[in-house]
């Protein structure tokens, strides 16, 4: 390629960059100038706020997910919302279009999306919603990762609360800039908690349930109980059922339970973040006693 052709390319290529950048930060400029700004919602919405998951094809032509690059989420948390679109997960254009099994329906709209490659090149794609694709090939898999919701919504909220105090400036890009660098202050911050979290449920998931527990190993007892039942029926409430084992196959008191989730439940990691919240082991336990089963169980032991 001479020169000129390599010149010309760059350019083309910057254009585009540009162009992108002028479209994810216009979906927010117009959004707000209507008054429809996902930062514009009740404190009550944005707590639903999910951040974006993206589908794409590799080198092998294979389907493979991945989170967004900042730059994108709010933009695409914006295309959500203004689209009445509930799913979170986005698709490449080009890797639905490449397929004969997906299905792209009539009206679907399309946004821009800023990627990089591996050394951190960035480059455009269109995307679409995966609620606007149809056919067998289109995942199936729902996509949450928490922390990754947490901190798209430090970026809403952090945007609200400019908007509240009326320090809300007239230069999208910059205050998206800023929003970023909230919600990375606050990730900073929850790292130990975060880490704190994994060290919990490595454990648990490295319990060998084929290795028997002394009935008096405390510790041992309560996280073979949690791996149980996370490998069984209902894996998402394995601490609540292994607490329920506790107090009625085990016959904890209730303040040995509480300590044991404490001590080794993953979520108890976050306690005190919300002064308005109580402890986890709390909304375990008042959860286990507002159930069907527990009450009746009383009952049945008030009738002896």
């Amino acid at each position: 390629m001479s020169e000129t052709k390599e010149a010309s390319a760059k350019t083309e290529k910057t254009d585009f960059l540009k162009k992108a950048n002028e479209q994810l930060n216009g979906i927010l400029k117009e959004a707000y100038a209507n008054g429809n700004a996902v930062f514009q919602l009740p404190k009550e919405e944005r707590a639903k706020v999910q951040a974006p998951a993206l589908f794409y094809r590799n080198k092998s032509g294979e389907i493979k997910e991945s989170m967004v690059p900042v730059t994108n989420v709010l933009p695409a948390i914006q295309f959500m919302h203004d689209h009445q679109k509930t799913d979170n997960r986005f698709m490449v254009a080009s890797a639905a279009l490449s397929d004969k099994s997906i299905h792209i329906q009539k009206g679907a709209k399309s946004m821009p999306m800023v990627l990089f490659t591996k050394d951190k090149k960035p480059y455009t794609v269109r995307v679409f919603n995966l609620s606007d694709l149809t056919g067998e090939n289109v995942p199936k898999t729902t996509v949450s990762r928490p922390r990754s919701n947490s901190y798209a919504r430090d970026m809403v909220n952090y945007l609200a609360m400019r908007v509240e105090r009326g320090t809300f400036k007239d230069n999208m890009m910059m205050m998206c800039k800023d929003a970023k660098e909230a919600a990375s202050k606050n990730y900073q911050q929850m790292k130990p908690r975060y880490a704190e979290y994994d060290k919990r449920l490595k454990e648990i998931k490295d319990i060998d349930l084929s290795k028997p527990v002394n009935k008096d190993d405390f510790k041992g007892n309560f996280m073979h109980m949690m791996k149980e039942e996370m490998e069984g029926k209902s894996p998402t409430h394995y601490v609540v059922n292994a607490a329920k084992k506790a107090m009625q196959t085990l016959k904890w008191p209730e303040e040995t339970v509480k300590k044991a989730i404490e001590s080794f439940a993953p979520a108890s990691a976050y306690d005190g973040l919300d002064k308005k919240r109580a402890p986890y082991k709390e909304y375990i336990l008042d959860g286990i006693k507002k159930s069907k089963e527990y009450q009746a169980s009383k009952q049945a032991q008030a009738a002896k």
